[in-house]
């Protein structure tokens, strides 16, 4: 069944994927991994952070047709950034979240 929701075009892209939590609601960044997985994303991290008040996601280099793809699943801005980080893409889940979910 998860391979029916799967965005080739994610899979085939191999962009590195980190989600962060910046909620206070426990397990919210392992369900928005599963989610993102599911569609082929390649999560390698999920961790928490103090609370955050905007969702977003950030990028380096280029921005992928990954990028693009979650930004509209999940209604988050994206936006570049030159700073070094583990993964191609971070997402940033914030409050604003909250009254909206989608995962």
């Amino acid at each position: 069944v998860a391979s029916s929701f799967k965005d080739l075009a994610i899979d085939k892209e191999k962009k590195t994927i980190e989600i962060v939590n910046a909620t206070e609601v426990f397990g919210l960044g392992s369900r928005l991994a599963t989610f993102v997985a599911n569609i082929g994303g390649d999560v390698i991290l999920v961790s928490t952070k103090e609370k955050s008040q905007k969702s977003k996601i950030i990028y380096s280099g280029n921005e992928s047709y990954t990028v693009k793809r979650l930004s509209k699943y999940l209604n988050f801005k994206s936006g570049k950034t030159d700073k070094e980080a583990l993964a191609d893409v971070i997402i940033i889940i914030g409050e604003d979240t909250l009254e909206n979910i989608k995962f």
